[in-house]
């Protein structure tokens, strides 16, 4: 019999971008902005909490979800589920016109614009300027006590597609997109400048992640940046990995994990660790006074998707009503070479997705070849999965430290690396087939961006070094060669 966990197809994307002013310095949002877009668009504040301040960080509409993230100059934009790619395509495009529309015709911001890059160029990330521009959100506090260096991502965007997929199939489609991952840095990649300078790296941005954990005062905390250590064929594998030694972080009791109550288990003992007793004390986040008794629940993991930081992820969601008794999930994610975990959650899901997080923001811009560059992953990565057992062969065919290998090169090379004298380029082109095989005719032109990108065997990254080059050559310096750059990526209307 064959198994299934089936959902219907659906697609999703969180877009995050940069935003900068008419000198292209990043531009801190205030509530003056997020009103306008209220005013816009009638839909609902979003806010967060922090020392009994609240603040007004978004607007929720029946389709979009604006946001803050990291700091208040990068803007996150959540989309409905949509049972199209063009349909998706259409709602990001229709989202970018009225973020714009909001900054510049009712707040003012003459040609403020989203950044159509990975990274600012220019932006330092220093504790002064987090300090002026870190988003106040209570999460954020506890991540120095963790010695985690928050300033790394400050200025860095990223477009993080969804796709759904069977329960019983997930574990290999994660296995795909965290194996293409290095080929999807070297085509996607369009981050070589950080603070004014190349670094020797294509893709900076895939970096950040480094940067901040790797010096964790919870050695655990360093492996969430990392790949699955070996291809994982079952979701047992991949919840042994991810929870099994991991520290936890924190327990949410209601809301969403970045505005939420929020409760701290001073212990931080690793997530199946503290499923398996009874009770722990607890206290809540930036308030030690209130402290509770939690009583361990299966669901208490699931919030703990967000702490991986990998290429990849999968991403779940249960209906409110389910019960998972912590003695069947503890039995089941112990058969690493069966689908029983699989058999517990597929009647419980109302969500099961794929989420890739290496690609960087890419959005149209002016003299840009193609309107609809922000859609690109997310059609790579549903016709990949929809070709599924294809795109497997091919990641079979390799050792998986070999993929490891290519990602590391990617993020130095890009579309030139190789590993073990094999060039990642035809790889490119073989996974862009597959994927292009997996499209209904319809919707096959969404990957025209990396057909030209790989006929020209020249990626983003490779234009933007090439620019900032021939700048220097002109005898700007780099601040200025930097600044053209920007002028050159600020998003375009469409």
């Amino acid at each position: 019999m064959i198994q299934s966990g089936y959902l219907p197809e659906t697609h999703g994307l969180e877009l995050e971008a940069v935003i900068v002013d008419q000198r292209g310095d990043p531009l801190l949002l205030t509530e003056r902005h997020w009103q306008g877009l209220l005013h816009l668009t009638g839909g609902s504040p979003h806010s967060s909490v922090l020392d009994g301040v609240e603040y007004l960080i978004g607007v929720d509409t029946d389709t979009f979800h604006y946001s803050l993230d990291a700091s208040r100059a990068l803007v996150e934009i959540g989309y409905a589920p949509q049972q199209s790619l063009n349909q998706l395509a259409h709602l990001v495009q229709e989202s970018l016109r009225e973020f714009h529309q909001s900054l510049w015709e009712i707040a003012g911001e003459e040609e403020a614009a989203l950044l159509a890059l990975a990274m600012h160029p220019l932006a330092k990330r220093t504790m002064e300027v987090y300090r002026q521009v870190v988003t106040p959100k209570k999460l954020y506090t506890i991540f120095w006590e963790w010695n985690w260096d928050h300033t790394a991502g400050l200025f860095s965007a990223s477009l993080q597609p969804w796709t759904s997929i069977d329960v019983y199939r997930a574990a290999d489609a994660l296995a795909v997109m965290q194996g293409f991952s290095g080929l999807l840095l070297a085509l996607f990649g369009n981050s070589p400048l950080v603070e004014g300078r190349l670094t020797g790296c294509k893709e900076n941005r895939e970096l950040i992640w480094q940067r901040m954990l790797g010096n964790s005062n919870r050695p655990s905390d360093r492996q969430l940046v990392c790949m699955i250590p070996n291809r994982p064929t079952t979701l047992a594998q991949y919840f042994q990995w991810l929870y099994k030694d991991k520290a936890m972080f924190i327990v949410l009791e209601q809301g969403d994990y970045k505005t939420a109550q929020m409760f701290v288990v001073p212990e931080f003992p690793p997530l199946l660790e503290y499923l398996q007793r009874d009770t722990w004390y607890a206290y809540e986040l930036g308030n030690q006074q209130h402290r509770i008794t939690l009583i361990p629940d299966v669901k208490h993991l699931f919030t703990h998707q967000w702490s991986y930081f990998g290429p990849a992820r999968w991403r779940y969601q249960i209906r409110e009503d389910a019960s998972l008794p912590k003695a069947e999930f503890l039995q089941a994610i112990e058969h690493e070479q069966e689908p029983i975990l699989e058999e517990l959650l597929a009647p419980h899901l109302v969500m099961s997705c794929i989420e890739t997080r290496c690609i960087g923001t890419i959005l149209p811009y002016t003299g840009a070849p193609f309107p609809h560059e922000m859609m690109v992953g997310n059609a790579l990565q549903t016709g990949l999965l929809r070709n599924l057992d294809q795109a497997l062969e091919l990641i079979d065919s390799y050792p998986w430290s070999f993929w490891q290998k290519l990602r590391r090169a990617a993020i130095r090379e890009g579309l030139h690396a190789r590993v073990e004298q094999i060039p990642l380029l035809p790889l490119a082109r073989q996974m862009v087939q597959i994927a292009w095989q997996g499209l209904q005719p319809a919707e096959q032109w969404l990957l025209t961006p990396l057909q030209s990108m790989l006929e020209q065997e020249r990626s983003n990254a490779d234009t933007i070094i090439a620019l900032y080059t021939e700048e220097l050559k002109k005898g700007k310096d780099a601040e200025e060669a930097c600044r053209y750059i920007i002028e050159r990526r600020k998003y375009t209307k469409m």
